[in-house]
């Protein structure tokens, strides 16, 4: 058994109850797979088979209206599909050339392969992990995503007028080239929770503006996509918009003021939407981004 190997098995928190022989029973029914930058293990469509731990590397999975969690080193990630038969809770992508332990179902639970005490640890340790999701505080999770500000999956916008909704539909096209994003009217740039003035009707409307906008700007498979809650923090009223990544290159469609139109290609860089003007540029970053897509 490769030395490696086993030294991740034996950091992964989750495994502590293993002993060593244990250990590398289990890494027997394991197997190493690689993901370059870009390459999606898995989405929210697919049904599960198998967990994972990383060997190295880093992820990044996104949850509908949750926090994203980044992965490295050592850590256990979609054991939900061991028990679970309907499809994946959300969407995992690699930001950087990463190497998997690949643990499927099929291999783990065969009687032939595991005996049933290691079956019975590693179902237990699993449960575990995943009762911690069951009792964690999800009402909190809006408000940790906007304290940790802006980046390239979070934007703010003050309020939801109208001048404000073809930037949030830019944003979410670069969001949907990257890695998927949230977007939260009602806060400001500097991260402060101010609210919206707004009654529930006018958030009805405007949540009916948005989908038609991206159905007429993005595309309609793409407002299917979206994912829209309200909100109460701290007294204030939050109106948010979650957008998974998408599967093939998204085009913004824009009319000048001639009344042209054209088709921009955003991406996210940090906290800013960049507008790629060159097509080669724009060949090359399909071609990394999207190649492993549906795979």
């Amino acid at each position: 058994m490769n030395e490696d190997i086993f030294k991740t098995l034996r950091a992964c928190k989750e495994l502590v109850n293993l002993d060593d022989s244990e250990i590398k029973q289990l890494a027997s029914v394991g197997k190493l797979v690689d993901y370059e930058a870009g390459h999606e293990v898995f989405s929210i469509e697919q049904k599960g088979e198998s967990f994972y731990i990383v060997h190295y590397g880093r992820l990044i999975l996104y949850l509908t209206r949750k926090e994203p969690k980044s992965y490295t080193k050592g850590q256990l990630f979609g054991e939900i599909a061991i028990f679970n038969k309907t499809s994946r809770l959300g969407t995992i992508r690699a930001t950087e050339p990463s190497k998997l332990i690949v643990f499927d179902k099929s291999e783990v639970f065969d009687d032939t392969k595991i005996p049933e005490e290691l079956k019975l640890k590693l179902s237990w340790a699993l449960t575990q992990k995943i009762i911690t999701y069951l009792v964690a505080d999800e009402s909190a999770n809006s408000k940790r995503i906007i304290d940790k500000g802006e980046s390239d999956m979070v934007e703010f916008k003050e309020s939801i007028d109208k001048y404000h909704r073809d930037k949030i539909i830019q944003t979410l096209s670069a969001f949907m080239n990257l890695n998927g994003g949230t977007v939260f009217c009602g806060v400001d740039d500097e991260g402060k929770i101010i609210g919206l003035d707004a009654t529930t009707s006018d958030i009805d409307n405007f949540k009916r503006s948005i989908t038609s906008a991206v159905q007429r700007n993005l595309g309609s498979f793409f407002a299917t996509q979206l994912s829209f809650d309200i909100e109460k923090i701290d007294d204030h009223m939050i109106f948010r918009i979650d957008t998974p990544p998408a599967k093939s290159p998204v085009f913004y469609r824009d009319v000048d003021k001639k009344g042209n139109e054209q088709e921009v290609f955003y991406i996210r860089t940090g906290s800013a939407n960049i507008k790629i003007k060159k097509s080669s540029e724009i060949i090359k970053y399909i071609g990394d981004r999207y190649r492993f897509a549906g795979q």
